[in-house]
């Protein structure tokens, strides 16, 4: 087991994040950390006494029958006893948690690469491998339509704490509202989190990059790799995320072509202005998609504008405006920022 594996388990495992069978392995760490030991859990800094734990385990297990390592431990139990006592167990286990780990290729392999088919009967792959989209139904009632040479490994029967999934390529999810029982899509080194929402996640191994695109509702979308320039972003409808495989970083954006928002859509706003200030125009816009839209310019706000902008997507209705009014646009992150000199 490498270090980069070995800490990606722990990180889920604090997650709440963990197949059954990884859950399994790590409680029954914990289990026996927790009858032995005095130490809080929210007293330890895990980050800290996981590179601590793994150096050590690295060095015995290349170096066996070396004992300065048992009478260093002992040295430091007799000098704070009870925090010490709790390592000692915990490296303990770890060592027998790495014989346990070395008899498990299944989960090794899932967790690295989780497309690869599990042993485990409790849990289903879905591959699509035709042209046409294939809808997956799980047990909560969520669906999933997985794109075209895509895959899906789920388990039949949700935990009672989380739903936890993972994808191979493209879909779209819709998944049922439960906030007690959070929804997890994992993608590669891409989580994304939901209670209850619809959304595109695009993975496509040919552009080493991963996209979230939020259609309803809010998830959260974060890195597993350490080094990652953003850990986590929430995003809402119409924004999208970009994970950078090769740079490590997320990148957050709108989607290409952004959509009225749902509670919009049941009395959709005209869009027609008569010598209408802008600041009322991209209020409307604003409410109408979700998005953001700033003035650069404080002398834009009462400009009149007139024109007819109904049947026409964001970014033309952003073309016409920019156009009576000889500014521009740009769109920065999930921003929209309108400058011009204005009217005065």
């Amino acid at each position: 087991m490498r270090r980069e594996t070995f800490g990606k388990l722990l990180q889920k495992y604090l997650r709440n994040e963990c197949t059954p069978q990884e859950r399994e392995l790590v409680e029954h760490w914990y289990s026996l950390l927790d009858n032995q030991s005095s130490v809080k859990e929210e007293d330890v800094d895990w980050k800290e006494l996981e590179s601590q734990l793994w150096g050590q385990i690295h060095e015995q297990i290349e170096t066996p029958s070396r004992p300065t390592f048992l009478a260093r431990i002992r040295t430091a139990y007799q000098e704070n006893a009870p925090f010490w006592k709790g390592v000692a167990v915990l490296i303990c286990v770890l060592g027998l948690g790495w014989g346990l780990w070395q008899r498990m290729p299944s989960l090794q392999q899932s967790t690295n690469n989780p497309s690869l088919a599990s042993s485990e009967s409790d849990w289903v792959i879905q591959s699509n491998d035709k042209a046409q989209s294939v809808v997956v139904k799980l047990e909560d009632g969520s669906t999933v339509r997985l794109l075209a040479h895509s895959s899906l490994r789920y388990p039949k029967h949700f935990d009672t704490a989380h739903r936890t999934v993972y994808l191979k390529g493209e879909a779209f999810f819709s998944i049922e509202k439960m906030p007690s029982k959070p929804f997890f899509v994992h993608t590669n080194n891409l989580t994304t989190k939901v209670l209850g929402t619809s959304f595109f996640i695009r993975a496509k191994e040919s552009l080493h990059q991963i996209k979230v695109e939020v259609v309803t509702g809010r998830v959260m979308v974060y890195s597993e790799q350490a080094q990652a320039k953003t850990q986590e972003v929430v995003l809402t409808p119409n924004q999208l995320v970009t994970f950078d495989e090769s740079k490590e970083q997320l990148v957050t954006g709108l989607v290409e072509n952004p959509k009225l928002l749902p509670a919009v859509q049941q009395f959709t706003p005209s869009f027609r202005y008569n010598d209408t200030p802008l600041s009322e125009v991209v209020t409307e816009l604003e409410r109408a998609y979700g998005v953001k839209i700033e003035l650069g310019n404080e002398h834009m706000k009462e400009c009149p504008f007139t024109a007819d902008l109904s049947s026409q997507n964001l970014y033309t209705q952003l073309d016409i405006i920019c156009a009576a009014l000889k500014s521009r646009y740009t769109v920065q992150g999930t921003s929209i920022f309108l400058t011009g000199k204005g009217c005065q």
